[in-house]
């Protein structure tokens, strides 16, 4: 129950007004001497009781009026703003959720069909003169107009790969709602609550907000959330399901070469390793595809390989050491392998170009100038790979003064002794790509590693793939387009035993050639909702397509709006390049409770039935049910005081 006028309220103790009155002014009965009461007895006491009656009836009578004249005047009403009036026109401001969370099942179909049909039916029973602003997922598409048009703008709508910050949205809404003046304000959004939510974001509370949420009916939802390409031919996906097996096939240019089931057993996540086929052309197209009932929209993963030439990396060192003599004759012992290594004194790296390199491998990490951490700050930013290693030269003031600052490194909280012991390595990741066919994934200690010394580093937000005695030893993070990894340890005899370890040389292997192609996904692989731009024109073609000049779209720019491959075509018909385009795979917590917080209403799906009016508040006012009872306390007063 809210009020319209609620500083009325305060008048409500004027109710004990009669009570008052009454106990001031009460006659108290005169005696009168009869010679014999017998017979008046009887009367006297039927009269006694029918007065008392009457006085507490119009005493019951007097305080209702009252307290029913004064909730008059304050206007009461069910509902949630009072500011919200039927004989106003509505402007409705209306979020759609169309993210790839939306595909999850829900009453037999997904939650986007179901918010859609909500909303269908939620603005045909609009009134016909309100004004409707919608929004969906994707911020290109989007609507302002009348009931009629806004229902098909709604019926049209379909998925789309990725979430708009919803962030954004509110503060569209306000700017909305603030051009308009003496109408109602609602803002209504259907979600499943798995979006893009600040916690410091707050909604404007001067008008009426709903939202509508839509639960998934389970949590089985298999998807494949990543893909990458090692040493130039050879395909990893990373599935996860929560609890179902599944199958996956993977497509090469069209043509099936690989199909087998999946069993998840006790892990979530689980890689899957397998052979490309060798290629003429410039590019293999991959189509990977898993079987998910739950979920429609993250079953597909494409990804584009195109053809490069050998990978080099740069590897900064003591030439004469036995470390970068066993990264050497490891690389080269490697048929197979496309990567081609360069080795430097770590004392002239500012004379060497590492944009030259796809990946720079630092064994050491000796004096560093704020030359040469700009130098590799750029360097990382525009896309390539770092890994370092806190080794024998490590300069613990180089690194905090100039290094950590530039590449935003992890603070160095000093060094750690193990004494005459030594510590034992626990791989904290180990569905990581660097430990591809070294061990079983279940396999998580490995007590023949030993590291000797090591340094303690804070490893807040990057990702730990091992620990040493408890410590972070290898952690890595995306930093711009690039990657760094860093080790709290060195490779030499008197860090760790690692290179004389026999895991040593296919985990440095598999740490090259990670870091040696991380730029091959960064280049053709992209999502929904990002914007391929180029210096010159040029028109997005779909891969099953053939260009028509004068009818595809020439720019230099293009949103990216569905998954799949397509060609990049100047306007000549030649194709630039091939790319794979996928759904943004959410990440996004489930953020129904923090809704609540912001909105004025938050109801689930499940309590809407065809009567239900989500584009307004349902107000009900009881202005009228109160003057009626007013009018009928007054005429039970007069009748009572009459009669009795």
């Amino acid at each position: 129950m809210n009020f319209e006028n609620a500083q009325y309220l305060k008048f409500l103790p004027a109710a004990v007004l009669p009570l008052i009155i009454y106990l001031i002014f009460r006659k108290k009965p005169d005696k009168l001497i009869f010679s014999s009461v017998y017979l008046l007895k009887n009367i006297s006491e039927k009269v006694r009781i029918r007065t008392r009656f009457k006085d507490i009836l119009l005493l019951l009578i007097r305080t209702l009026s009252i307290v029913a004249l004064i909730l008059f005047f304050a206007g009461p009403f069910k509902g949630e703003i009072s500011s919200f009036d039927p004989s106003k026109r509505t402007v409705s401001v209306i979020y759609l959720d169309t993210s790839p969370s939306m595909s999850d099942e829900m009453n037999g179909s997904d939650k986007l069909t179901n918010a859609s049909q909500n909303a269908l039916r939620s603005i045909a029973g609009a009134e016909k003169n309100g004004i409707f602003y919608i929004f969906t997922s994707d911020t290109e598409r989007k609507f302002k107009g009348g009931r009629s048009d806004a229902v098909k703008f709604i019926s049209e709508t379909e998925r789309y790969g990725s979430e708009r910050p919803f962030g954004d949205f509110l503060l569209l809404a306000d700017s909305i709602f603030s051009s308009h003046n003496d109408v109602n304000k609602l803002l209504l959004v259907f979600t499943d609550g798995e979006i893009n939510l600040d916690n410091s974001i707050a909604a404007e509370q001067d008008y009426y907000s709903r939202a509508v949420l839509f639960s998934s009916e389970n949590e089985d939802d298999i998807s494949i959330d990543s893909a990458g390409v090692l040493n130039g031919n050879e395909l990893v996906f990373f599935l996860r399901s929560p609890s179902l097996n599944t199958a996956l096939d993977v497509f090469a240019d069209g043509q099936k070469i690989y199909s087998s089931p999946v069993e998840f057993t006790d892990r979530s996540t689980k890689p899957i390793n397998i052979n490309a086929p060798s290629f003429t052309g410039p590019s293999l197209l991959i189509n990977a595809q898993i079987k998910d009932a739950s979920n429609i929209s993250n079953n597909n993963y494409y990804l584009v390989i195109p053809r490069t030439e050998s990978k080099n990396i740069l590897i900064a060192g003591d030439t004469t050491s036995v470390t970068i003599k066993s990264i050497s004759a490891l690389i080269n012992s490697e048929n197979k392998s496309s990567l081609k290594t360069e080795t430097a004194d770590p004392k002239n790296l500012s004379s060497y170009r590492f944009e030259d390199f796809d990946a720079v491998f630092l064994t050491e990490l000796p004096v560093v100038s704020s030359y040469l951490s700009s130098a590799l700050k750029r360097y990382v930013s525009s896309g390539g790979s770092l890994f370092m290693t806190a080794g024998n030269n490590f300069n613990l003031n180089d690194y905090s003064s100039n290094l950590a600052p530039q590449l935003t490194l992890p603070q160095a909280e000093g060094y750690e002794d193990p004494g005459n012991s030594y510590f034992n390595i626990e791989i904290s990741s180990p569905g990581h790509y660097i430990f591809k066919n070294v061990f079983d994934g279940n396999f998580k200690e490995l007590s023949s590693v030993e590291i000797y010394t090591l340094y303690k580093f804070k490893a807040a937000g990057w990702n730990v793939i091992i620990k040493a005695g408890g410590y972070p030893l290898l952690i890595e993070k995306d930093v711009g387009a690039g990657k760094i990894m860093l080790m709290a340890s060195g490779l030499e005899k008197t860090g760790s035993n690692i290179i004389e370890n026999g895991i040593a040389v296919p985990i440095i292997f598999n740490t090259l050639s990670y870091l040696a192609g991380n730029e091959i996904s960064e280049s053709a692989v992209h999502t929904v909702g990002q914007k391929l731009k180029l210096d010159k024109i040029f028109a997005m073609v779909e891969n099953s397509e053939q260009y028509y000049p004068g009818r595809h779209e020439l720019s230099s720019e293009f949103l990216l709006q569905k998954e799949g491959f397509y060609n990049m075509i100047d306007p000549e018909g030649t194709i630039l390049r091939t790319v794979a385009v996928n759904n943004e795979r959410e990440k996004y917590p489930d953020n129904s409770k923090l809704l609540s917080e912001i909105f004025s209403d938050v109801i689930q799906s499940d309590e809407i039935d065809e009567n239900t009016k989500l584009i307004s508040p349902d107000k009900k006012l009881f202005s009228k049910h109160l003057l009626f009872l007013i009018l009928i306390l007054a005429a039970a007063d007069i009748i009572i005081v009459r009669k009795m």
